[in-house]
């Protein structure tokens, strides 16, 4: 997904699978809420610059960005 943004991908195209990361997030077992905050959270975003970044961070659910800046400390825009 980094590479679409950096590509300037349309956000929209992720939408779904944003939203559906988010609810397997929050009804999965704890081995896939820990791939999703360990593996894919914590590198979504990395050299992606802000411009590229922000319509992606729009559309990304409300516990993925808390488990994002939860771990970096601060959104990536």
């Amino acid at each position: 997904m980094n590479s679409e943004m950096k590509n300037k991908v349309a956000a929209d195209n992720y939408q779904a699978l944003l939203e559906t990361i988010s609810s397997e997030y929050e009804h999965g077992e704890s081995g896939i809420m820990k791939a999703i905050d360990v593996a894919f959270l914590e590198n979504l975003f990395w050299q992606v610059n802000s411009d590229n970044a922000r319509p992606y961070w729009e559309v990304m659910p409300k516990n993925l960005k808390w488990l994002y800046v939860g771990f970096h400390g601060q959104a990536p825009l």
